[in-house]
């Protein structure tokens, strides 16, 4: 009897074949998860330490300062909302109310991830928005050096550290050229007018960052010279203003003129008022925050009127560095 061979063999040995001559498919390993980003901690002005998980792009300024800080860097757009003296600086943004009374309920309403702000945030404030797990950067600038502070921590919180340091670069730049301006000129004794008249005498004492800026023109404070002088001296005897007999007196804008200032009776003997040597200096230029240098320039003007300052044609820093033009 003749045997015939099983279909149902034959169809697994086909089957085997093919298998045996198939080119096997790798083993795919699993695509990792993204890493979770380091989160930003920074060290504010306040000395308070502050983490933030992403950088912020969502902000509130309550200090102009800060808002002038951002705006150089290209960050105005980031700006959710501001306090009232910087609104002129950022247009069609909402205001919340001044640096020392801010309305705690419209910040929170614009989810911001940041808010920034100065000594004026009152602690009651700071406390409410940190208890919303919103993070305050404090920029409380006393010094000229905290103005570079503040402006590398925008950076860094931001994501903006190249062009922070940049900033920095310059501005420290602009400071050494015009000291450099009256490096070899005679100092000069200079009273800083803060306030006179029926408000009493008030001026800015050693110490102060208006102060440095009088070291930084090459003159001398004649308030260094007060018996336990304060910070920020009001009150103090018209007397001593006589006795010390400065050969300059700038009076801020804010407070007055020096028209005003010479026509007070008296100051009648003073040698300034004697011979024309009192000047206004516009307050916003000595503001601490970036266009400080530019009041160094203004009180550098008044008090040495023949140093050789930068005209705008001319560039305040030549660097060799191509990154820094």
């Amino acid at each position: 009897m003749k045997q015939r061979f099983p279909k149902w063999i034959a169809l697994l040995c086909a089957l085997a074949l093919m298998a045996a001559c198939a080119t096997p498919t790798p083993t795919q390993e699993p695509t990792p998860p993204e890493p979770t980003p380091e989160p930003i901690v920074v060290t504010d002005l306040g000395g308070r330490e502050v983490a933030f998980p992403v950088a912020a792009a969502r902000m509130v300024s309550l200090t102009a300062s800060g808002t002038e800080m951002l705006d150089t860097l290209g960050l105005i757009g980031c700006l959710v909302g501001v306090d009232e003296d910087s609104s002129s600086l950022a247009a069609n943004v909402p205001t919340v109310g001044t640096s020392g009374e801010p309305s705690v309920a419209d910040i929170l309403a614009l989810a911001p991830d940041v808010v920034l702000a100065d000594a004026d945030l009152p602690t009651e404030a700071l406390a409410a928005l940190t208890q919303a797990n919103v993070s305050v950067l404090s920029l409380e600038c006393t010094s000229l050096e905290d103005i570079m502070t503040a402006i590398f921590l925008i950076g860094v919180v931001c994501g903006r550290e190249d062009e922070a340091n940049n900033l920095i670069y310059e501005k420290t730049a602009d400071r050494y050229i015009l000291e450099a301006v009256v490096e070899d000129v005679t100092p000069k004794s200079v009273y800083l007018a803060m306030g006179f008249g029926e408000g009493g005498n008030r001026s800015a004492g050693p110490g102060t960052y208006l102060d440095e800026l009088l070291t930084a023109a090459n003159a001398t404070n004649i308030m260094t010279a007060l018996p336990d002088c304060p910070a920020w001296p009001q009150q103090f005897p018209t007397a001593f203003i006589l006795e010390q007999d400065p050969d300059v007196i700038v009076v801020s804008s804010l407070n007055g003129t020096a028209e005003a200032f010479c026509a007070q009776a008296e100051f009648q003997d003073l040698r300034a008022v004697k011979t024309g040597q009192v000047f206004t200096v516009d307050i916003k230029t000595l503001r601490l925050g970036l266009n400080v240098y530019t009041g160094l320039e203004h009180l550098i003007a008044a008090i040495h009127p023949d140093a050789a300052l930068p005209t705008p044609e001319e560039p305040a820093f030549v660097s060799d560095d191509a990154s820094h033009p």
